[in-house]
């Protein structure tokens, strides 16, 4: 069995508690910060309690203003649109495409004509 020695942190001098506090009377507070890649202004702060797994507790803090400016996806050199993701209906469409044997161009215009 390991023994845990409780303390009290004040600026990096630990201060042993005697004597130590119920390990159910103990709240462990964790800390997470993060930045956004495009703008390091905007950051989050997620602070969250483990006092009980039944009992979850989170608090959820943004410090600036979310960017309103957007960035090219991924390698692209000379697009100056921000990427989009693929609509579900184009998903759908292009498996229908190659199913019908129909070209990338073909499902991209929607053409009914298939490869001969």
């Amino acid at each position: 069995m390991q023994v845990k020695k409780v303390v009290n942190t004040v600026k990096k001098s630990f201060i042993s508690l005697d004597p130590p506090p119920e390990p159910s009377s103990v709240v462990v507070v964790k800390r997470k910060y993060s930045s956004l890649a495009r703008d390091l202004n905007y950051k989050k702060r997620v602070t969250w309690f483990d006092m009980s797994p039944e009992l979850p507790v989170a608090v959820v803090e943004y410090i600036g203003s979310y960017p309103t400016n957007t960035n090219v996806h991924g390698n692209a050199k000379h697009i100056s649109a921000p990427y989009r993701r693929t609509t579900t209906q184009q998903k759908t469409a292009i498996r229908k495409g190659w199913k019908n044997n129909k070209s990338p161009k073909e499902i991209r215009e929607g053409g009914e004509q298939s490869k001969s």
